[in-house]
């Protein structure tokens, strides 16, 4: 993982990349980094993706919930 510092720095190129125009695919296990830097969120487990929705409308909890495989359609 990256320290708070290389984080921030990480989340500051995403955003401005986006900004310009750009795809940016980022992985990540943390669903506040990917809530709060994606347009778009997909949760996979077990190599399948099992939730995909704008991050606008998506919930850190339920998002959890798909990536742990707890949230029942897995």
């Amino acid at each position: 993982g990256l320290d708070i510092r290389s984080r921030k720095e990480a989340a500051s190129r995403i955003r401005e990349l986006a900004a310009r125009g750009a795809a940016v695919l980022a992985l990540t296990s943390s669903a506040e980094d990917a809530l709060e830097l994606a347009d778009r969120v997909i949760a996979l487990y077990r190599g399948r993706a099992v939730f995909e929705s704008e991050s606008r409308g998506a919930r850190v909890a339920d998002l959890v919930s798909m990536m742990a495989g707890t949230s029942g359609a897995a």
